[in-house]
């Protein structure tokens, strides 16, 4: 499975580009993009923009990333959440062992 992310080119330097996503600027190639152009919304992969797309699709995309990551943080949280009371729960117990052994 791959992973290509919506940046906007901003500048075109030969089969260079700079790109922005969220305040961030990437250099990506452009070598599969014809006609590429300041202000194109582009799937990149790799450091490669590999497919132009339109700018309401790209603006979902990265909508859809960002409810996943707010998913993603949920569960992190949970899981770090179950880990500290496991470790709490097998302190516990060894303290107790300690005392009665």
């Amino acid at each position: 499975m791959c992973l290509a992310v919506p940046f906007e080119i901003k500048e075109i330097n030969g089969n260079e580009a700079i790109a922005c996503r969220a305040g961030i600027a990437r250099t990506v190639r452009i070598d599969f993009i014809k006609d590429a152009k300041p202000g194109d919304h582009v799937l990149v992969h790799a450091g490669f923009a590999i497919e132009k797309v339109r700018r309401d699709q790209a603006e979902e995309d990265l909508e859809t990333a960002r409810e996943l990551e707010e998913e993603l943080k949920k569960i992190a949280a949970q899981i770090n959440e179950r880990q500290v009371k496991r470790n709490a729960g097998q302190s516990g117990n060894a303290g107790r062992e300690a005392m009665n052994g």
